[in-house]
């Protein structure tokens, strides 16, 4: 007695659990429907089952019908699967999607048709997915799109009218709006959550960009990063490393948006960390002013080159410089420009190679200069300017409207003025960036005086 008691009770607990998992499947079914054919988001799986249980209840009650469902096609539109239901047991969403090409009462009402089956049994090619006598079979889907079928089944054989097929139109056009709805809700939600998570990630782009501080009462450096969207490649940025130089960075990944902000945001914290190293042992000084330089560079370009894709490819130029004697080492890596205005015109300084990235083989060179008292540094995206080559012997061959000869003439005139106040004009100048452009076009530009 006692074992037949403890096994009803499992019974009874199996049939629970089944019940639930029904019940539960039920609702992922209602889920679904907003993501097949529709969309990438879903709205809360239980409420949107209930609401569209609701109108398929109200709607058959109206008609005189005794169940209901509501299929949906597929991605590959070639089977249509229950994802809501009325009067229909649960374990109905436990079937297999139905074949639409053998569908003929489906792929007819998907045309744009309402079907009337009056009599199912005399009419078994239709192929009723329900045993009753008779159904009335309805699209829905949008003016420019059919996403499935609407069954209406009554358990005696009848006809429908066309104030009955019209209601049952009308339920469909419901049922539409209610998935449309739960997609456009989700939407909104995820829209939120990512413009937060942008903004997060925004501000820790900042984080790593250059501040306002002073670094050396003898060099002022200013300058900025523009980006197509609120984070995306470019950089810049300038710090005193361990040895007491001037480390200057200036740069845009070749991609935009996120992937751009993940090249940047690598580049920048491997050069800061090469920042904090002090070489060991008796260097001289312009060993130790190119060893963390070059150190930072091979280790950048080793580290994008196994992404194995050109999305990762950086553009940059990064320089150290010695405060007292004004020494200094650069490297412009893809489309970049570093040169030096001066008493004595235009000269480009630093060494140039591929962009960082294509080879991890590729050799860091260093080119050694001089910055001397009075002259002023200039380091920028090639594409802040556009495509056009920087050509230092005729300048007016350059860009039209804001080139590379008006910004020089620009410098000239105006050197006296703070660094980032002269970047900050020349950035005034510039044609705002299109937010639309496919193609990368995130920019920045950094300026640095000797003051000396």
């Amino acid at each position: 007695m006692h074992r037949a008691e403890a096994l009803l009770d499992q019974i009874g607990k199996l049939v629970q659990r089944i019940d639930k998992t029904e019940t539960a499947l039920r609702d992922r079914e209602a889920e679904l429907s907003t993501i097949v054919a529709f969309s990438n988001h879903s709205a809360p799986s239980k409420e949107l089952a209930a609401r569209l249980e609701s109108v398929l209840e109200s709607t058959a009650r109206s008609i005189g019908a005794v169940a209901a469902a509501l299929y949906l096609l597929d991605e590959d539109t070639t089977s249509l699967k229950l994802r809501a239901s009325y009067a229909l047991p649960k374990s109905r969403f436990l079937s297999p999607a139905r074949d639409l090409p053998s569908s003929l009462a489906d792929l007819e009402a998907l045309t744009g048709n309402a079907v009337l089956l009056s009599d199912i049994q005399a009419a078994r090619e239709w192929h009723s997915p329900e045993p009753y006598r008779s159904a009335l079979v309805v699209p829905i889907g949008t003016t420019s799109m059919p996403h499935g079928t609407v069954w209406f089944w009554s358990d005696r054989v009848r006809s429908y009218g066309a104030s009955e097929i019209e209601v049952a139109n009308l339920a469909a056009g419901r049922l539409m709006g209610e998935i449309e709805q739960s997609i456009l809700g989700a939407e909104v939600t995820t829209a939120r959550q990512l413009a937060k998570h942008l903004d997060a990630a925004a501000d820790f782009q900042n984080s790593l960009m250059a501040d306002r501080q002073i670094l050396h009462e003898d060099f002022d450096l200013g300058g900025w990063s523009h980006q197509q969207h609120l984070i995306g490649g470019a950089f810049h940025h300038w710090n005193l490393n361990q040895q007491g130089k001037l480390s200057v960075a200036v740069g845009a990944a070749n991609s935009n948006h996120a992937t751009g902000s993940m090249v940047a945001t690598s580049a920048l914290t491997l050069l800061q960390a090469f920042e904090r190293i002090y070489p060991l042992g008796p260097e001289t000084q312009s060993a130790r002013l190119s060893h963390s330089l070059r150190s930072a560079i091979q280790a950048i370009n080793v580290q994008h080159c196994n992404r194995n894709q050109d999305t990762w490819q950086l553009n940059m130029t990064a320089l150290e410089i010695h405060p007292a004697s004004g020494s200094a080492v650069a490297c412009s890596a893809g489309l970049m420009h570093c040169v030096i205005l001066g008493d004595q015109g235009i000269r480009h300084v630093g060494s140039a190679i591929r962009p960082l990235g294509s080879n991890p083989d590729d050799p860091c060179k260093l080119g050694r200069f001089t910055i001397g008292s009075g002259e002023m540094l200039v380091a920028f995206t090639s594409r802040m300017l556009g495509e056009s080559s920087l050509d230092s012997r005729n300048p007016s061959t350059s860009l039209q409207r804001f080139d590379v000869a008006r910004m020089f003439k620009f410098l000239r005139d105006w050197r006296e003025e703070p660094a980032q106040d002269l970047a900050s004009s020349i950035a005034e100048q510039l044609p705002a960036l299109d937010e639309l452009e496919s193609a990368p076009s995130d920019r920045a530009l950094i300026i640095l005086k000797n003051l000396r």
